[in-house]
């Protein structure tokens, strides 16, 4: 069997298209003035980074009047309690580090309990809700237009993190009710990050806010098909996965992101998995540490015996039905021979 290399683990970091490298570079060797330097390089990059800004807030459909392109997330000061979701992404849960009063969002499901908010929102001051569009861990698409006209009736703002949205769901801000939030760029293969809703910051790299905006051009033209093509490629994977092995189940709940397949092997440990795929050449995800728990999923209420044996496959643009074919050449084997090896370990009675 011919090795291939294939990476099914682009919900945590996409690979950088070329012809947005090539933006970049140029950006680099052309546009190198200061922006807002006196002189009329710097006047040219002052507009250039304003007119970004405010391209990218049209590709996202939001009528917010500001974005600071950033590395990393910021999150708002704000006075009273922090609710805040469970199912955040990592670089959103270590900007909240600096909340000291701090209440959890409550989950029916895989999604959030928008009831029991409602009565948070009453029952306590409040001061800003942080929630995910969509949770990276299983692909379920959140009730956020719903949370976000409930905290408009308690006049609590919200702060969103976009970024699994971006090239996997159809999408507009305004009427989502988000006018601050956070875009992680390397979800989708953007060089830089989002706020949405915060002052632009004039001292920002120029090429890496040009390459953001040209990757949100790339990924919104024609983005029906690009979207229907991820989404072939995961149906097909599950389709034909289902044929080689038994006892498979999908985690999560529908609506779900496009290119995206949460999978629990039953009697198979996620580290096994991931590791002997690793072996072959297949990237994809099970967890960020195999010590501990997949926090999340506790959190939705999926059981410790499925989380354990569950892995995540994510496709993007660069993945192809032939990358597919060899995932599903070498997977069933390797799940074979990791239930044998595993219950040829059990002590006999």
């Amino acid at each position: 069997m011919r090795y291939s290399q294939t990476y099914l683990d682009n919900i945590s970091s996409a690979p950088i298209h070329k012809d947005i490298c090539d933006e970049m570079t140029r950006h680099y060797i052309e546009h190198y003035g200061l922006p807002g330097a006196p002189h009329q390089w710097g006047q040219w990059s002052k507009a250039a980074i304003e007119s970004y800004s405010e391209r990218s807030l049209n590709f996202l459909g939001c009528d917010a009047t500001c974005a600071r392109f950033c590395i990393g997330a910021e999150l708002p000061s704000i006075g009273g309690t922090v609710l805040i979701s469970d199912i955040e992404a990592e670089v959103i849960k270590k900007a909240a580090v600096k909340y000291r009063e701090v209440e959890h969002i409550p989950m029916q499901g895989c999604k959030y309990d928008i009831d029991a908010v409602s009565k948070i929102l009453m029952q306590h001051n409040i001061g800003l809700v942080i929630a995910a569009a969509a949770d990276r861990i299983t692909g379920t698409i959140q009730p956020i237009s719903e949370l976000s006209k409930i905290c408009a009736q308690h006049n609590v703002p919200i702060f969103c993190d976009i970024s699994p949205l971006i090239g996997r769901h159809r999408f507009r801000l305004d009427e989502m009710g988000i006018k601050n939030g956070f875009i992680e760029g390397r979800v989708f293969g953007a060089p830089c990050d989002l706020l949405i809703g915060e002052k632009t910051d004039f001292i920002f790299p120029l090429p890496l806010a040009a390459g953001f905006v040209r990757t949100l051009e790339w990924i919104f033209d024609e983005f029906g098909t690009k979207m229907d093509s991820i989404c072939e490629l995961i149906d097909y994977f599950w389709e034909l996965l289902q044929m080689h092995l038994p006892d498979l189940l999908i985690l999560g709940e529908s609506p779900r992101l496009a290119g995206m397949l949460t999978v629990a092997f039953e009697d198979v440990d996620r580290a096994a998995i991931m590791l002997a795929l690793d072996m072959q050449g297949v990237a994809i995800w099970a967890g960020n540490s195999f010590s501990e728990p997949i926090e999340q999923m506790r959190v939705m209420g999926i059981p410790d015996k499925l989380s354990e044996s569950a892995v995540r496959f994510s496709a993007w643009h660069g993945n192809t039905k032939e990358q597919i074919d060899y995932v599903l050449r070498v997977l069933p084997p390797l799940v074979d021979r990791i239930r044998f090896e595993k219950k040829a370990r059990q002590p006999k009675n």
